[in-house]
């Protein structure tokens, strides 16, 4: 069980690097324009929060910024992957606790 656990640990810490480069450090653009410049902030804010908290590997909180993204725009680039990220995520930790 000890090497389950140490391999989980390894495949979050590299997934978490890679999420990381592949997300970049900018705000990705919007696919679908926002009417103003405060609306693109707001989503922006809510992006940068919830990628934050993926790498934090607080993934249930980076699912509840996803779904607050969401209600701004339905489609924000990275957004839908992050997301399949985090749920990944949970599933390892899941899985991880169940080993123990």
């Amino acid at each position: 069980m000890a090497r389950i656990a140490a391999v989980l640990l390894v495949l979050s810490v590299l997934g978490g690097y890679g999420i990381w480069k592949y997300l970049g450090n900018s705000p990705a653009k919007s696919v679908a324009p926002a009417s103003d410049k405060a609306a693109n902030n707001e989503i922006d804010k809510h992006f940068q929060q919830a990628r934050n908290l993926y790498l934090q590997g607080k993934y249930r909180a980076c699912l509840k910024e996803i779904t607050k993204l969401k209600t701004l725009t339905p489609s924000y680039q990275n957004s839908a992957e992050l997301e399949s990220f985090c749920v990944e995520g949970i599933e390892l930790i899941t899985l991880q606790e169940k080993n123990m």
